[in-house]
């Protein structure tokens, strides 16, 4: 299998190995003008998996040359690296990481927050506040906290509005007072990134991604750290 070595833009890792599973040729053969003169070029798209998140990206590599026959190969044998013929990066897909969800947090909500992210480093600003605050709304409806409301009133929990399970979630201290403030705004500030007729820009999607950041590790990350230190202690 063809590798390739590159950062990956899905979890970070420096100067990973990544198995090439598909190399497709986007430009067979095209002049190109630069500051140097009329050049060939040529353009790969690798098809890879990270060793060690196992995420998939795609990688644009291009080649320069003088003559289009000296144009380097388009087809590699095994544990070859095709920037060692003569290609170099020009991008990829994605082209950046968004910042990494926290930990310990259910499902589906920790994939939300994850497209949130994503969309936050694409600059994606309303698609990142929509995201968040449907984090927001998955994370109120979880197991954890609905156990804590009074047995004969989770139904009617479940299918309350957001600020109105939030406020419900304050009266029966399933989170701090002080999160129960945080998260009205994270639901005022979610609902001006989707109703809301005007471009929602960066600083508010940071704002917004930051109260929710935090409201997931108080609520979620934390505890779970706190349980773990005492499982160790009385093991």
């Amino acid at each position: 299998m063809t590798l390739y070595v590159a950062d990956c833009r899905r979890c970070g890792a420096q100067r990973m190995s990544f198995d090439v599973y598909g190399v497709s040729v986007a430009i067979q053969a095209e002049r190109s003008s630069d500051p140097y003169g009329t050049m060939w070029r040529r353009r790969l798209e690798l098809a890879c998996r990270c060793h060690e998140c196992g995420g998939t990206s795609v990688f644009l590599l291009d080649a320069l040359a003088k003559d289009e026959r000296e144009l380097p190969k388009t087809k590699f044998e095994q544990n070859e690296n095709p920037i060692t013929f003569g290609y170099f990066e020009m991008g990829a897909i994605p082209s950046k990481r968004g910042e990494l969800t926290p930990a310990d947090i259910p499902e589906p909500a920790a994939s939300f927050y994850k497209q949130g992210s994503t969309a936050m480093a694409h600059g994606l600003y309303d698609a990142a506040g929509a995201m968040f605050r449907k984090c927001l709304e998955s994370v109120t409806r979880t197991d954890d906290l609905v156990q804590k409301v009074p047995e004969a009133e989770r139904a009617a929990f479940r299918n309350l509005w957001l600020k109105s399970r939030i406020t419900k979630l304050k009266e029966a201290h399933a989170i701090p007072p002080a999160l129960g403030d945080l998260a009205d705004v994270i639901k005022e500030e979610g609902d001006g990134a989707v109703h809301d007729d005007v471009i929602y820009d960066k600083k508010s999607a940071e704002a917004l991604q930051g109260f929710t950041k935090a409201f997931l590790e108080q609520t979620f990350t934390i505890p779970a750290q706190i349980k773990r230190v005492r499982e160790r202690r009385g093991a």
